[in-house]
């Protein structure tokens, strides 16, 4: 019941495989080779991942020289490098690979991670495409393809390595298996949902709707959510791919799923904790006691993130892509609660899809306010829009096809041209960083030659590219003293 167009005379395997490949290919000269190597921002998240990368491969464990002064509020995280605890253990396991690639270059592996992540977005293209092909929506894989090559969010994350195009790879695969699967594997969703959670925690219970809406049983009257065994085995093979770190988080924090995030991110940005303030003193703010004793920063912190990406949302997608998200899923509950007819594409899924990228933006309204967080929807949200978009799932001929496929490429063309998706803060950020490179170096170069002790500095680049852990320049010199004293052995205290 999942997908009435499971088979399409044109679902054959080997068509399908060579339309993937086709793609790819396609995809992968006209955009993968034209991506710019934009200069990272000297905070990016990147340096944090790659850091733990090279300790893994030092064999030192997932140990971060990136540190927040936050962090040495807890008694187990007072020691440089330190032990992970502000990020996931996933993206960092991950960029090994490119890390060893580069030859252990501290530079090069900057670019190692842009190939890397060139690589995965084709390698989802291809995936995508064979999918279309074998539902019959072969035509909608250029309309497709032009969506995501089109949009400047996903470039921006290719060239600066963000953990979310990893993030949508694996929701893209998940969701089309449960887009076609009549009987979905519980192992494989399982697998992936776990996997999804190593590299984004926050983000696990997004497979979990998916499977009790896509896959809850079909026919009259039926209304009640697919809850049978199938659905235990995958939430146990989830929760199985999570038991090693969550056991190592309990081991070292005394909590199975610590992170420093849950003492900070609410509070960020707020009147009380203005900017990244929070993560600059040592005061966390667990999540219930700052809602209960600032009730009023955190709710006009939620209102703001609302209006940011309601507002910010013709900056992710263009205009006439949002209203066809809205319409065909309304127009499909009018036309249900009418008794009409339905003719073409079902708007279920596209449906679910819009849904999943507005709980996202009310989720994240409360934490933090940017778009690379609804990043993750946008490969496989486009993919279901481009399969709707492709129409009736009957049978058609060759040339009917044809002109739909440049019907539907033409259409997403002009709509790139007319309405173009607009990144204002994020090309200042890509200026700033190039203009930042010079201070980056010279940062890196001072933390090479300063002499045993704690270094603080105000780059993330710059203790990656040094090879030294360092401290994030606190709010001010007390706290400064205070992270000093607290790193500092009791043994070089005592001595005169």
């Amino acid at each position: 019941m999942n997908d009435p167009a499971a088979a399409s005379p044109r679902s054959g395997l080997r068509s399908a495989l060579l339309a993937a490949i086709l793609a790819a290919a396609a995809f992968g000269l006209l955009w993968g080779l034209r991506q710019p190597a934009r200069p990272l921002p000297p905070t990016a998240d990147l340096y944090t991942h790659l850091s733990v990368a090279r300790h893994l491969e030092r064999g030192e464990g997932y140990l971060t020289d990136i540190t927040y002064p936050l962090s040495f509020a807890y008694p187990f995280a007072r020691r440089l490098p330190q032990p992970l605890l502000h990020r996931m253990p996933g993206y960092g396991t991950v960029l090994t690979v490119p890390w060893l690639m580069s030859g252990r270059d501290p530079a090069g592996a900057l670019d190692a991670v842009r190939v890397m992540q060139i690589i995965l977005v084709i390698g989802a293209v291809g995936f995508g495409a064979f999918a279309l092909w074998r539902r019959g929506s072969g035509e909608a894989i250029p309309f497709w393809m032009i969506l995501l090559g089109t949009s400047p969010l996903l470039s921006f994350s290719v060239a600066w390595g963000q953990d979310e195009v990893l993030v949508s790879c694996l929701l893209l695969v998940i969701w089309l298996h449960l887009r076609r699967a009549t009987s979905p594997r519980p192992i494989l969703v399982g697998i992936l949902t776990g996997l999804l959670a190593l590299v984004r925690l926050e983000l696990c219970w997004v497979p979990v709707l998916w499977w009790l809406l896509l896959t809850r049983p079909s026919g009259p009257g039926i209304r009640r959510l697919r809850v049978d065994r199938s659905f235990g085995w995958m939430v146990a093979v989830a929760v199985a791919v999570l038991i090693p770190w969550s056991l190592r988080n309990l081991a070292l924090t005394g909590q199975p799923f610590f992170t420093l995030q849950g003492a900070a991110e609410h509070a960020k940005d707020t009147r009380t904790f203005p900017g990244y303030g929070i993560y600059r003193n040592l005061e966390p703010q667990p999540l219930i006691p700052f809602a209960v004793h600032h009730t009023d920063s955190l709710l006009r912190k939620t209102a703001r993130g609302v209006r940011f990406y309601g507002e910010d949302m013709p900056r992710f997608l263009a205009w006439p892509w949002l209203l066809v998200l809205v319409a065909a899923p309304l127009g499909a509950i009018w036309r249900r609660a009418r008794g009409v007819p339905r003719y073409g594409a079902s708007a279920r899924g596209l449906g679910l899809a819009t849904g999943t990228l507005v709980l996202l933006a009310l989720f994240y309204s409360p934490f933090d306010h940017s778009l690379r967080h609804l990043l993750p929807m946008y490969p496989l949200l486009t993919w279901d829009l481009a399969a709707y978009a492709a129409g009736s799932d009957r049978p058609r001929g060759a040339r009917p096809a044809l002109v739909r496929a440049g019907i539907l490429a033409g259409a997403a063309v002009v709509a790139a041209m007319v309405f173009p998706c607009r990144l204002p803060g994020w090309e200042t950020a890509a200026r700033d960083a190039v203009r930042l490179q010079p201070a980056v170096q010279q940062e890196a170069f001072r933390l090479r030659e300063m002499g045993p002790g704690i270094a603080f500095t105000e780059y993330s680049a710059a203790p990656w590219l040094a090879d030294r852990p360092a401290v994030w320049t606190p709010a001010d010199e007390t706290v400064r003293e205070r992270i000093v004293d607290l790193l500092t052995p009791d043994a070089e205290r005592r001595q005169p």
